[in-house]
């Protein structure tokens, strides 16, 4: 059946997948994602891709970092919020159900957090690295070259472009960086915010 959401409405998901080289950076927009949710070896493979980075990177006026246990409470207190809960694939509702959630050694590895200079955490990011849809003579070329995206930012700070440079930061780290072809990106067709960032 249809994915139908909260208020029993259907849902349409938007998909974006941008092809990646180390020279542009640059994406193409395309209408659905085409690449297998297999996050490489869940924990451990995709854990060493991310510690080929040097984080904290930093943006103009952002800082962006793997998550610890240490962000549980910030990010909870961004994620119980209901203007950020009804755009979210999975909101808990209860602190333990969120730290059970938050803590799993597979969704920590993937997540990160940002915020403005020298400021508290305002943001966190998924940056889920695994393999691309390929042919079964080639998929060995695929693996690990593709990356899921996911994004939430405090309402407080909407309207500044302080989701976008996170996320253009986080594209030009997995094409230069992770040697990453291809970047997929969704959210529910309703979320304008979140479909025009991947425009």
């Amino acid at each position: 059946g249809e994915p139908v959401g909260e208020r029993g409405e259907q849902v349409v998901v938007l998909g974006w997948v941008g092809f990646l080289t180390a020279a542009s950076g640059r994406g193409s927009r395309v209408t659905a994602p085409t690449g297998r949710h297999e996050p490489i070896g869940h924990h451990g493979e995709m854990t060493d891709a991310l510690d080929r980075v040097a984080w904290p990177v930093r943006t103009d006026r952002l800082w962006i970092r793997r998550a610890t246990s240490d962000d549980l409470d910030a990010t909870w207190e961004l994620r119980r919020l209901p203007e950020v809960g009804e755009w979210i694939s999975r909101a808990p509702t209860t602190e333990d159900a969120y730290a059970e959630q938050f803590l799993h050694a597979g969704r920590l590895a993937g997540t990160l957090v940002f915020g403005l200079h020298e400021g508290p955490v305002i943001g966190d990011l998924m940056l889920r690295v695994e393999d691309a849809w390929a042919q079964a003579e080639v998929a060995d070329r695929a693996a690990g070259t593709q990356a899921e995206l996911g994004w939430v930012l405090h309402p407080a700070y909407a309207g500044r472009g302080l989701a976008t440079e996170p996320v253009s930061e986080l594209i030009r780290v997995c094409a230069e960086e992770l040697g990453i072809r291809r970047v997929v990106a969704q959210c529910f067709a309703d979320n304008e915010a979140s479909w025009r960032l991947m425009e």
